[in-house]
This record gives C-alpha cells, sequence and structure tokens, in this order.
C-alpha cells in the first residue's frame, strides 16, 4: 500500500529548497513506518499513478512489466513463493511463518557478534520488500536499525517452483558463501531498482533510506513529471504544447531523442558506470546518483570497462544487465550518421505498442517490438539483405536455417544471466581469436560444438578471408565442447552446459556425444553450471524424466553422474574417425575414458565470479 496518495501530490506539495536544488518534496506522514525503506515522492516526483490518467495504455503495459514488479512491497499479492514451513541452507534453519497479510522469518540473529562462543539466538524479523518477479524473487527483511535491509539467503526459482540457496543463482566459488548483506539493498540494489532513489546512507548503522517510487516506473525513464502535469492540466495547453513544439518540452521522451541520449536513460541501470570521484560517491550514499533522463549520464559518471566479475580480458562485457556498455562499443552504434545509428529502442519497446496482438506476457519477456527475435531486427537498417538471395552468399548457409540467422553470428549467447546465458549487444563478426587468447567461445563453436577451434577458423578463412591465428594442439584436436567443457574456467564451463540444451547447437553439432560431458559437470564445484547441465541433460533424448538435484547431497550428485552415463548408448555412426577422435570416442562410440579423465586434469579451477 503506498504510504502517499497521488492525488494529493500537488495540493500537500510544498515548494522548498533542499541542498540539491528547489522542487516539490513531501514528508512522510505520521504514521509511515521508520523500520523500512518508503516511498516518498519529492523533487517534482509524481508518481506513476499520477501519469495513469492521460496515458492508460503505457500504464497499462508498464504495470504489466517485469519493470514496475523489480521491487514491491511485500503482501499476499507480490509474494510468489509459498510461506510456510522451514527452509535449510548448510547449518542454518528459517522458519517462515505468515501473520495476516504480513511475511514473516525466523533465523539465527543476523546482528550476533561474530567469532563469539554462544550460539546465535534465535529472532523473528518481518520481511517487508522482495526484488524480481520474472526467473527470481528474493527477500529483504528489516534488520531493526532505522530503514536498513537485510537478505533472506533463499530464493524462489519461480519456473521450477523451489526455494534455492541465493548463492546458486550466480556463478559464485563454492568456498564464498554470502552473508545476510546488511545494508546492501540500501546501498547497492536501490540505484537500479526503484525510481529516483535516495540511500541516506549516514553511517553502517543509520540508513534514511527512501524513493520516489518502490519501482522501476514511468519517471525513471522520463524524468521527474510535476512540471508536465502542471503544464498539461488542460486539454488545450496539451493539444498547443504538441503542436507547437512538436515535442512536449516538459517531458523526457526517449523515442524522441538522438540515440546517443536515448541509450543513456537505459544505461542508467543497464551500464557498468562509477561516479567520476570520491566527492561524488560519497554524497551518492547520502542522496543518490547524480542523473535523471536528458542529462548526460557521463557528467558525474565514468564507464568502467574492466573487473573479472564483468567482462571478458578484452573488455567485452560477460554477465546480462550491462548491454549499455556493449551497444556503445558496437559499430551499430558508433558509426554512421546520427538518424542511422542503433539504440535500444531499435529493437525493443518499453510499452507494448497498440495494436500489438501479442499477449503482454510474450511482450513483457524481453519487451521487444514485433518481429525482433529474428532477422528483422537487423535487415530493418542493413535492408541489402531484403534479397535473400544474398543472405546465403553472405553466410554461406541455407536461407533461414539456424546457421543464416544474424544473431546467432554476430549476437552470440556469450552473456551470463540468471541461471542461464544472454545474447551479447556488442555486436560483431565471428572471430576465433578471442577464443584462443582468452577463452570467449565464438559464435561458429557455440552451434558447432563437436568441431574444433581450427576448423572454425579455417572456414572463416576461406569465406571471409579472416587471417590464421597460431593456436595450441588442443584448439586443432578437440572439440570446443570437448575443450570448454572439460577445461574451461567456470563461466565458459556454464555457457557450454546452457549450449548443449540450446535447440540450434543440438541441430548443428548432435547429441549423440554429450551426456559423458552433462553427466560430468552434474558434479561441477559450481551450482550454477551443475543446475544449466541438468537442465540440458533432460533435452536430451532418453532424459525427460532425469531426476537431480544440483543442491543435493554430494553423494546424490554423484549417483546421478553414474546414472546419465548408464543410460546412454551412442547413436553415432563414427564413419568418420576424426570426429570420433575430437570427441574423445571410440570408432564404435564408446567413450576414451583415460583420455577424458587425463582432459579434466587440466580444468581451469581458479576462482570466478559473475554477478548478473
Amino acid at each position: 500500500m503506498r504510504h502517499i496518495l497521488p492525488f494529493l501530490l500537488l495540493s500537500l506539495a510544498a515548494a522548498c529548497a533542499d541542498d540539491d536544488g528547489s522542487g516539490f518534496f513531501i514528508t512522510s506522514p505520521p504514521e509511515a513506518p521508520t523500520d523500512r525503506p518508503i516511498e516518498r515522492p519529492f523533487r517534482n516526483y509524481v508518481t506513476s499513478d499520477t501519469c495513469r490518467t492521460c496515458h492508460p495504455n503505457a500504464y497499462d503495459t508498464w504495470h504489466a512489466s517485469y519493470h514496475r514488479t523489480m521491487t514491491q512491497e511485500v503482501s499476499p499479492a507480490s509474494v510468489l513463493a509459498p510461506w510456510e514451513g522451514e527452509l535449510q541452507l548448510r547449518d542454518e534453519r528459517y522458519v517462515l511463518e505468515r501473520r495476516g497479510d504480513e511475511f514473516w522469518v525466523e533465523l539465527p540473529d543476523p546482528d550476533h557478534p561474530k567469532g563469539s562462543p554462544d550460539p546465535a539466538p534465535r529472532v523473528w524479523r518481518e520481511v517487508v520488500l522482495s526484488t524480481g518477479s520474472h526467473h527470481f524473487q528474493a527477500y529483504w527483511f528489516i534488520s531493526g536499525s532505522t530503514r536498513k535491509l537485510s537478505l533472506l539467503l533463499m530464493c524462489y526459482r519461480i519456473d521450477q517452483d523451489r526455494w534455492m540457496p541465493v548463492d546458486s543463482a550466480f556463478v559464485n566459488p563454492p568456498e564464498v558463501h554470502r552473508k545476510t548483506g546488511k545494508g546492501r539493498w540500501n546501498r547497492e540494489c536501490m540505484d537500479c531498482h526503484t525510481t529516483r532513489p535516495r540511500p541516506g546512507i549516514e553511517s553502517d548503522v543509520h540508513m534514511d533510506t527512501f524513493a520516489a517510487e518502490l519501482s522501476i516506473s514511468c519517471e525513471a525513464c522520463h524524468g521527474q513529471a510535476a512540471d508536465h502535469v502542471a503544464a498539461n492540466r488542460s486539454p488545450l495547453a496539451r493539444y498547443q504544447n504538441r503542436s507547437e513544439q512538436g515535442v512536449d518540452p516538459t517531458i523526457f521522451d526517449p523515442a524522441d531523442m538522438t540515440a546517443e541520449m536515448s541509450v543513456q536513460v537505459c544505461g542508467q541501470c543497464h551500464g557498468m558506470l562509477a561516479p567520476a570521484n570520491d566527492r561524488l560517491a560519497e554524497k551518492a550514499r547520502v542522496k543518490g546518483l547524480p542523473y535523471r533522463p536528458g542529462e548526460s549520464l557521463f557528467a558525474k559518471r565514468n564507464l568502467v570497462t574492466e573487473g573479472a566479475y564483468y567482462f571478458w580480458e578484452d573488455g567485452e562485457v560477460r554477465v546480462s544487465g550491462r548491454e549499455f556498455n556493449a551497444v556503445i562499443d558496437s559499430p551499430c552504434f558508433k558509426h554512421g550518421k546520427e538518424e542511422e545509428r542503433m539504440d535500444c529502442l531499435s529493437c525493443h519497446a518499453l510499452h507494448r505498442p497498440e495494436g500489438d496482438s501479442r499477449p503482454l506476457e510474450e511482450w513483457r519477456d524481453d519487451q521487444l517490438k514485433p518481429g525482433m527475435r529474428g532477422d528483422l531486427a537487423c535487415i530493418q537498417c542493413h535492408d541489402e539483405y531484403l534479397d535473400t538471395s544474398r543472405i546465403a552468399e553472405h553466410t554461406h548457409h541455407a536461407v533461414e536455417s539456424i546457421g543464416s540467422s544474424c544473431m546467432n553470428c554476430h549476437m552470440p549467447y556469450t552473456c551470463w544471466a540468471l541461471l542461464k546465458t544472454s545474447r551479447s549487444h556488442q555486436i560483431a563478426s565471428p572471430s576465433v581469436k578471442p577464443s584462443i587468447e582468452i577463452g570467449r567461445p565464438n559464435a561458429c563453436n557455440l552451434c558447432h560444438l563437436d568441431q574444433s577451434v581450427a576448423w572454425v577458423g579455417d572456414k572463416l578463412g576461406e569465406w571471409y578471408g579472416q587471417e590464421a591465428v597460431g593456436m595450441k594442439e588442443e584448439h586443432r584436436d578437440l572439440a570446443s565442447g570437448v575443450l570448454w567443457s572439460l577445461t574451461g574456467d567456470a563461466g565458459q564451463r556454464a555457457l557450454l552446459a546452457w549450449h548443449m540444451g540450446w535447440a540450434p547447437s543440438q541441430e548443428a553439432s548432435g547429441t549423440d556425444w554429450m551426456v559423458p560431458y552433462l553427466a560430468q559437470l552434474l558434479e561441477d564445484p559450481y551450482d550454477a553450471v551443475r543446475f544449466v547441465a541438468g537442465q540440458s541433460l533432460q533435452t536430451l533424448s532418453g532424459y525427460k524424466d532425469f531426476e537431480y538435484d544440483f543442491v543435493g547431497p554430494e553423494a546424490n550428485r554423484a549417483r546421478a553422474h553414474d546414472r546419465a552415463l548408464a543410460g546412454w548408448t551412442t547413436t553415432a555412426q563414427n564413419d568418420d574417425p576424426t570426429r570420433a577422435s575430437r570427441l574423445l570416442l571410440h570408432n564404435d562410440g564408446a567413450l576414451r575414458r583415460n583420455l577424458f579423465a587425463k582432459l579434466l586434469e587440466y580444468r581451469n579451477n581458479r576462482p570466478v565470479v559473475l554477478a548478473e
């Protein structure tokens, strides 16, 4: 329930100046709770409810989006998980309890002194906010220290209707376990998961946190709307503003802006940026990050382009949610005339277009314009490929085949999201050089998992004149699916496990050889790798109902490995002995177990954290 009624905004607002500048500021009503973040519209923010009156279609589609439900106040309508019984996380036990419309959890006291010889007493904490509603939902409880929140270390996987450790939702080293993250929501999450956040962090204890809205709402993209509301109160004024100005000057609309300004609206959250200096960083701890739609995103922030948690070694983004960095480094954005440059709205529709017959559920999955899952996304600019004969000439694959898909070649799935991959938005042509130098799988080998990197290099040289690249013996002798799933780091193994369940990969490379590699990944040290391996295994013939719990006891996971192998009978007719060799198979299809085990000894066990 909102603490501020939108129809009271203008009547209750007091025009005053805070230390950021002047604007409407509305104080919390006396009954507002003091132990959690709240909604408090200020500095000309009026909330989405005010926008609804004049923009019902835009409001309705936003309301159906995952942006709206990214952060929610906990209620029977918003909580997706079954809230009853007990949850066990390693040696900690959580008890869930509904108290009317309230949601509570009993757990060991998070404030118990670290290193104390006495066990932590058990305490009850009210859960007040949720994050996410698409793949996962995470829950935040009051810390008992002002508006600071702590994280429940179990999250809910929506499509599987199950609880799992928050650690398991990310690529995390097995020896690294998250703590309750006291104040983490206030310090980090709210920056992108709310509208106009104000952390109010005065110390690790005192946090007077609020936001204009506890969701990603209208004013997150369009800017504060009080002036717009005032200027457009009468129908005549609305008409005149539109007809005389072409665009309404009282509000920011990304669709009316240049690509450079439009893409920055998305970049405020879907990018990696940091305050330009320590003074601004300290100020942001209290007042929030300094950006409003229509301003330059780089006025007080710098672009971050390195760091193993988010980037491949050559600076290309390797996690989802940071697409801004990739887009602005792509030739489709950097080159050409301004009116021809690609931006986020070239493919995405933040509101379902009027007349769009797709169900809201289909539109909101990625908020794409109609047809943008296919080649139209690229052909809308590269119209020379409307002539389908040129497609086959360009791709060397049959028209409408998976190998002729623009995005499969130029936007491969090399980024990691929440237990799945996502497409790279750094549009580029396939090359084996990154695969050899830094280990990023190339687009061709992500379909042709049964072929070597050298095979791809030869094809790219033959078709496009790419120069040959020096490579090691394993890049010539082993299939890429074998090499990366057995010797890659955790991030590479996660990508390979996912692609073994991807229909285009299965079509291009066959599935007769995959079971031993997925079976091995069922015992991977990383939870995320095991999860995806189990999902992919279930897509293979004979394994649809394969039972496997990726966070079950280690002994059970070992038995699952053995069961998977026991059920594998290859249907391969290995008339090509070189293919069998690449896949570590004998000519009769049996696994070369000694070579398999030897290669596994070279697995890259460096710690990997992918912080989507």
